[in-house]
Formats: C-alpha cells, sequence, structure tokens
C-alpha cells in the first residue's frame, strides 16, 4: 500500500477494500494460530475491486506517457 501514496496521485476508489486481498495463509505463516475466523469474502465483490484499481492505474500509465 505504501507504493499507493504518492502525493501527485489519489488513492484508488477501493483503497480500503485492498487489505481484503492478501492470502488467508498470511495468518497461518505470520501467527502461531487462528484465534478468529476469517471474514467471509464476496469473490464477485473482489473482483470488481481488482479490475477498477487495475483500470485506474492502466488509465494513470496511459496519462503518464502523453
Amino acid at each position: 500500500m505504501a507504493g499507493l501514496l504518492h502525493p501527485s496521485c489519489p488513492l484508488p476508489p477501493d483503497a480500503d477494500d485492498l487489505g481484503q486481498l492478501v492470502p488467508f495463509g498470511v495468518v497461518l505463516r505470520y501467527e502461531d494460530r487462528i484465534l478468529d475466523a476469517p471474514p467471509p469474502t464476496d469473490p464477485m465483490g473482489l473482483d470488481a475491486v481488482v479490475t477498477r484499481t487495475l483500470e485506474r492505474a492502466e488509465q494513470h500509465l496511459h496519462e503518464g506517457e502523453n
């Protein structure tokens, strides 16, 4: 997320939702045990977040070329 925090570039509209993309296995890797059940995921909602974020990134890349 730190790479997104550039002063001349606003955060993507779904920035708050990007944390949901962290794989479930990260908890198993860094924690001794899972204390809380993972929150339910909405695959279609996450797909929309990724699609909007990628489209925004492509738009900014093309704007930088001009």
